[in-house]
């Protein structure tokens, strides 16, 4: 009898017992640890499959490839074995877990490659961009004068742009021309070091920057500017 009250362990994790049996075996979990814990894990296993599936609907054409498949799958037997229901129950259970292991492997395939495509159509659209700032900074630049020497050229298309530091004053020892993008109403973001006295900054995305400015700071740069930038509007 302990036996057959063993093999009721599956059911009682679905709730699938007949009164006298729910009854018998509730008696018995208080002297059985090893029941107590099936029941616990198939009770987790059935409460992990109904909230694995996701919100995202699969494609159809992965609905009906698990069709076309099952289709041309052997079906076993059913063995029948009265008065052991664990198998049946682990069996829907391993059969439900295989079809939402699909479900989600389908869909997070699907939601990967359109990330994949969006990011590299936003990284095309960028470089666009900075192709044509290059070219107009090649042929109708923007240029303005350094106050210590050297001027400030630059152009910028659709949010994009390119900046040229040109044969600027040396900085002095220890010390580097930092370039910096100003947003509206924000403090000033590092956007690139000058390696000597001349250098060329991409800056695919100006965001909300109103100005860029170039101020001498110690080498490595700066967070913040530590002497007053040079400003210029955009």
């Amino acid at each position: 009898m302990a036996e057959d009250l063993h093999s009721l362990a599956g059911a009682a994790a679905l709730d699938a017992l007949e009164p006298d049996e729910r009854a018998a075996f509730e008696a018995h979990l208080a002297s059985c640890a090893d029941c107590r814990a099936e029941v616990a894990a198939l009770q987790e296993a059935a409460a992990q499959l109904a909230l694995s599936a996701g919100s995202i609907a699969p494609p159809p054409r992965l609905r009906a490839a698990v069709l076309e498949r099952v289709g041309r799958t052997r079906q076993v037997p059913p063995v029948v074995t009265p008065l052991r229901r664990r198998r049946p129950v682990l069996q829907w259970l391993a059969a439900a877990a295989a079809v939402v292991l699909v479900l989600a492997l389908g869909t997070t395939v699907v939601v990967q490659q359109q990330s994949i495509s969006d990011k590299t159509q936003r990284i095309e659209a960028q470089e666009r961009r900075l192709d044509e700032a290059a070219e107009l900074l090649r042929t109708t630049p923007q240029v303005v004068a350094l106050p210590s020497g050297g001027e400030l050229a630059y152009a910028t298309a659709g949010g994009a742009a390119v900046v040229e530091v040109r044969d600027a004053a040396s900085p002095g020892a220890g010390r580097q021309w930092e370039l910096w993008v100003i947003p509206a109403g924000g403090d000033p973001r590092p956007s690139g070091l000058v390696p000597g006295t001349d250098g060329r900054f991409f800056l695919p995305d100006l965001g909300d920057a109103t100005a860029i400015a170039v101020s001498n700071e110690p080498a490595g740069g700066s967070q913040q500017p530590t002497t007053t930038p040079f400003v210029v509007q955009l």
